[in-house]
């Protein structure tokens, strides 16, 4: 994009159009990176992709930011019921943005092929057949591609992609040479990275190579910031999101319990018959996103059930003799394996090839995600316990402590692998992860691979701090200094615009800086 952006049939300042994924609790962060647009840079309006009946309803009453269209996603969905499968037009749609076909449109949406939201896990159905699923497909995908051409964006920004709407949005507009960005949290406290593809990390690893070559050098900013972070995070780890650590999330029986306290039993009851008067009150009940009290309820006390009950008789306790490999479980069904990682999906599977790849001396520990306490059956737990050198460690004990003494970190895109080369550790992965063009990484693309991969590891690791300082580098280049953890708070009511928009300019700037754009005269 021109630096002037100059329209070249007519010689004059062309006014932009964004798009943006407004997406959950992230609607009100890209309204205010809207208005900021619309404030700062020549971006006159703009068009939206926004799910949940509040947020639309917010977005169509604002008078802030102009918005020429807002497709809903629960519309969109509701049209399937008067859709006739078109097999010649899906065929088509197949060929033209298939990846190579069309189901990892499908397979990405937690709602429609795992009932998620809707219910809690480890429930896991789909909640449309076949011919439905194609139905709702083919409506969608229609609705897509005449808005992005209707529309015209200059760019679409999206938080995350974890629906068949968004799947679809991001696939149908690269194809259509639409310049799209993507949001990725690159595990430091208080920062955001924006990237081209969220698998791919395009920019990332281009400008770490011309770092790494020698080709460019960081500026003294960045390098002084580099090095303060690398020295920081060896000195004193902290996590970038404090609300997945064991100390964060109640993984004991007492705070689960908790609300069965007086005062938590009060609020916790007025809490629920708020929820089915909003219910069935509410035109949000017939959204296909709207989650029904009563399965949220019989699913909370199957929870609760599992944790009274508890699994402290599974868990085995470390030894400080053991030469291990540490696993940590992710959050499922989540965006880090349905998109990052489709093929990474059988944790189970992964644990046992995992354990039968190690030398025959090694034990594989196993640590459970803090946010998926309570979720996951016994029966989870006791299958990954059959493998004889697997130890399950208690999800209490911190993952620095586990990563500090551990020979290697494996993990399909987490956190943990990160964390592991700041420890001087190696680390496996087996899904689409930010830090995997480190030489000190190794993806695993292939399980048969996976024995070699680990001996190399193990025996021939080299920690290269320079690599590792050059790619922090890269990411802050790529990063904006945005607390976008924190702006999710507000998921329950749209803040005040011109407070958020202070907070979210720095990322305004930073995707500007991207698009070749600069500010108004006089900004």
């Amino acid at each position: 994009m021109n630096k002037q952006n100059i329209d070249s049939s007519s010689g004059e300042k062309k006014q932009l159009k964004g798009c943006f994924l407004l997406q959950r609790s992230f609607a009100p962060v890209g309204h205010a990176m809207a208005y900021v647009f619309t404030k700062k840079y020549n971006v006159a309006s703009h068009c939206g992709f926004t799910s949940v009946r509040k947020n639309y309803d917010y977005l169509l009453s604002q008078n802030d930011v102009k918005y020429t269209e807002l497709l809903f996603d629960e519309d969109l969905h509701a049209q399937y019921k008067n859709e006739i499968v078109d097999f010649s037009y899906l065929k088509m749609l197949e060929q033209e943005y298939g990846l190579p076909n069309l189901w990892p449109y499908l397979t990405v949406d937690r709602i429609l092929l795992h009932g998620q939201f809707l219910r809690q896990y480890p429930y896991d159905q789909p909640i449309f057949n076949h011919m439905d699923l194609l139905k709702i497909l083919q409506a969608t995908a229609k609705k897509i591609i005449a808005f992005l051409e209707t529309e015209k964006p200059d760019f679409v920004f999206f938080p995350t992609v974890g629906s068949l709407g968004t799947f679809l949005l991001l696939g149908i507009a690269k194809k259509k040479n639409i310049p799209v960005f993507s949001g990725e949290f690159p595990r430091f406290r208080n920062l955001y990275m924006i990237t081209e593809d969220p698998r791919d990390f395009s920019s990332l690893n281009e400008q770490f190579l011309k770092l790494k070559n020698k080709e460019i050098s960081p500026s003294p900013e960045i390098t002084s910031r580099a090095e303060a972070l690398l020295l920081e995070y060896i000195d004193h780890p902290a996590p970038y999101d404090e609300t997945a650590t064991p100390e964060q999330q109640p993984i004991s029986r007492f705070k689960q319990m908790k609300f069965l306290l007086p005062s938590g039993a009060y609020w916790s009851i007025r809490c629920f018959i708020k929820t089915i008067k909003d219910y069935y009150s509410s035109e949000q009940k017939n959204d296909y996103m709207r989650v029904n009290p009563w399965f949220y309820l019989y699913d909370s006390l199957k929870k609760k059930i599992r944790i009274l009950i508890g699994y402290d008789d599974l868990y085995d306790a470390m030894d400080d003799n053991d030469d291990f490999v540490f696993f940590p479980l992710s959050v499922e069904p989540e965006l880090s394996l349905l998109f990052c990682a489709p093929f990474a999906t059988d944790q189970i599977n992964i644990i046992k090839q995992l354990a039968q790849s190690l030398p025959i001396n090694y034990k594989l520990y196993v640590k459970e995600h803090p946010h998926m306490f309570g979720f996951r059956a016994r029966k989870f737990y006791r299958e990954i316990k059959k493998m004889p050198n697997v130890k399950l460690i208690n999800p209490g004990i911190n993952s620095y402590a586990i990563i500090k003494k551990a020979k290697m970190v494996a993990s399909i895109n987490g956190t943990a692998g990160w964390e592991a080369l700041l420890f001087k550790k190696p680390a496996i992965t087996f899904g689409a992860a930010f830090y995997n063009s480190l030489s000190m990484v190794k993806y695993c693309a292939s399980m048969p691979d996976l024995p070699k991969l680990v001996k190399e590891q193990l025996e021939n690791f080299h920690f290269d701090r320079q690599e590792l300082f050059y790619f922090i580098a890269a990411v802050l280049e790529n990063s904006a200094p945005v607390d976008i953890i924190h702006l999710w708070q507000y998921r329950s009511q749209w803040p005040d615009i011109k407070k958020m928009a202070q907070e979210v300019e720095p990322l305004v700037d930073l995707l500007a800086k991207k698009l070749n754009i600069i500010p108004k005269t006089g900004q």
